[in-house]
Formats: structure tokens, sequence, C-alpha cells
């Protein structure tokens, strides 16, 4: 919005969950912060998980993997090295390749390896410490996440042995039958939940 404050003015804040960055602003005559984003509108509450981005521009391991992913990128570009298309873009990998390569780079042997090592071991020590262990956090949650969830065509009751909280994404489910939830019954094929 228009009154909202000039860059100079602004006051951040850093999600403790997450990373994001956001600023406060005035909504409806209340404090909200607005994620550090051009031309979006996202607002979210200022609660406890929110606190003061003390640093301009602090980084995270999330930041300083991407810049290494850019860099070897365009060493890959100016060396002739082709890469798969779904490799050439920080954000078109899957996460989980995202979380792998932020934790070991092209596991090449060559000056890539050299480069990515070069570029992690400058730029981390200058990574927002407290956001190191939300990093791993969500590193062990994706891992888990991606061993919880099956998908198959038909309902999974009866037939797809699992443990409490996994799910199961039906391939050829419509509304209301797509995804499953096992809300009991750990090892066992019975216990699943169709979720609306």
């Amino acid at each position: 919005m228009s009154d909202d404050p000039t860059p100079d003015q602004r006051v951040y804040y850093r999600s403790a969950q997450d990373g994001q960055r956001a600023y406060v602003v005035q909504r409806n005559g209340k404090d909200v912060l607005k994620l550090d984003r051009p031309m979006e509108e996202i607002i979210r509450k200022m609660d406890g998980s929110w606190v003061p981005d003390i640093q301009m521009h602090p980084l995270t391991a999330h930041a300083v993997a991407a810049v290494a992913f850019a860099a070897d990128r365009a060493l890959c570009k100016a060396q002739g090295v082709h890469l798969k298309p779904q490799e050439t873009e920080w954000l078109s990998m899957k996460e989980q390749d995202r979380i792998k390569w932020m934790e070991t780079g092209p596991v090449t042997g060559d000056v890539r390896q050299d480069l990515y090592d070069a570029i992690m071991g400058t730029l981390l020590e200058f990574v927002n410490r407290e956001l190191v262990p939300i990093v791993e956090k969500l590193r062990l949650l994706t891992d888990a996440l991606l061993n919880r969830v099956t998908e198959g065509e038909g309902s999974p009751e009866g037939v797809q042995i699992a443990d409490k909280g996994a799910l199961y994404l039906r391939q050829d489910g419509g509304v209301g039958t797509s995804v499953y939830y096992k809300s009991s019954g750990d090892g066992l094929a019975t216990g699943w939940t169709a979720l609306p």
C-alpha cells in the first residue's frame, strides 16, 4: 500500500520457524507483518514466532547454497557441461534434491566441487546460526515425509501397509478420494481415511 514504510524506514522481523523475512505495516489499525516480497501482499500476524531481524541482510544456509548453485551452473556453462533441464534452475529442482545439494554440492571431485567448497566455506560463516537447527529440522521432516507418502491406484484400505500418520495419494481418485490418511493400525493395511 502507498502508506507502507519506505525501505529505509522498515522494521524487519524474521520467522524463527522458516526464516522468512517481513517488515511491520499497519492494516486496519493494527501492526502486522508483510513478507518482504516485491509486488505481493502477503500478511502475517505478529506473534512469538517472529524475532527482530538485527542484521539487514542475514544469510540462511538455503541462500548460501543457492549462491553456490548459481555459480556452479555458470561454471558448467563456461565449461560446456550439459545438465538435465530440471537441474538448471534452483527452484525447479525437487525439494529433496535441493537439500541434498545443500549438503554435498556437485560430487564431481573436480573444479566444480572446489568452487562449491570455497563458496560454502566462505559464506556459511555469515549464516544466521539460529536458523541452522531449523534447516536441519526441515531436512529431517522432508526425509520423514518422503518416506511416509506413497501413491497408487485404487483405495489403500486393505491393500497398502503403512504406519499411522502415513499419506496415500490415489492417482485415479476424485473429489474426496484422492488423498488418504493412515489414522490407525501401525503395520497394517487397514485404518485408512479419505481426506475431503
